[in-house]
């Protein structure tokens, strides 16, 4: 089967001021992470706790520019966090982040790396049109360790079933799982009219986590492909 990244809709109120990172990759093997897989997210871990041990939440950039475009959306990140903060929070307290397998811990590592919120899904679970908007009244799912993830007026990720992820927590339907074969990544970035898109935040994060998937996976290369919307 051809890969192919799936297109995704994205509601006019998004549009403007958030952008979308696309990988998806094929032939994956989904194991418990390995030796090298622990050392590069220990060794991530390290250099950030490093780098913002000192710094106030509300001042690292990378958290500082995702936790603007929540409130842009009137939504109050300190109480809603985004994924990449609540990982930097554990890194920052001490607390490790809890292995899951290979292909989570990796992802997990990448967020960690770049700041930005990241969703991991088996492309196999997903099914239909895709869109991005802000859930409706009632809008949530089952998530990973929670039992009600709300999306009202939240940017969440749908398919023809419903909601299945969010830059906050992603949904227990489409979870990545040892028979997962198939994933998609997206990455939300608050969009930045002043970076180039050749050469700005979301291009390195991808271009860093494709390869960090080819590295640590061990995909062929012509099995990951990315794109930005």
């Amino acid at each position: 089967m051809t890969l192919v990244i799936p297109e995704i809709e994205i509601s006019p109120e998004l549009a403007p001021i958030l952008d979308l990172g696309l990988l998806a990759a094929d032939g994956v093997h989904v194991t418990p992470a390995g030796t090298a897989v622990t050392n590069a997210l220990a060794a991530a871990a390290a250099k950030q706790r490093t780098a913002y041990h000192a710094i106030p939440f509300g001042q690292i950039p990378g958290i500082a520019s995702v936790r603007g475009l929540f409130r842009a959306l009137g939504i109050d990140p300190t109480k809603t966090r985004p994924s990449s903060e609540a990982l930097l929070r554990r890194v920052l307290k001490d607390q490790g982040i809890s292995p899951v397998n290979n292909v989570v811990d990796i992802i997990n590592l990448c967020s960690l790396r770049w700041l930005l919120p990241m969703g991991l899904y088996d492309l196999a679970e997903i099914g239909g049109n895709l869109r991005l908007g802000l859930g409706g009244s009632g809008t949530g799912y089952a998530g990973l360790g929670k039992p009600w993830v709300n999306l009202e007026g939240r940017p969440a990720l749908h398919d023809d079933l419903g909601p299945f992820g969010a830059p906050t927590s992603d949904s227990f339907r489409t979870r990545v799982h040892e028979k997962t074969t198939r994933i998609l990544l997206v990455v939300f970035a608050p969009r930045d009219p002043e970076e180039e898109a050749e050469s700005g935040l979301l291009t390195r994060c991808l271009a860093d986590t494709r390869a960090t998937l080819i590295e640590l996976c061990g995909l062929a290369p012509d099995a990951v492909q990315v794109r930005q919307q």
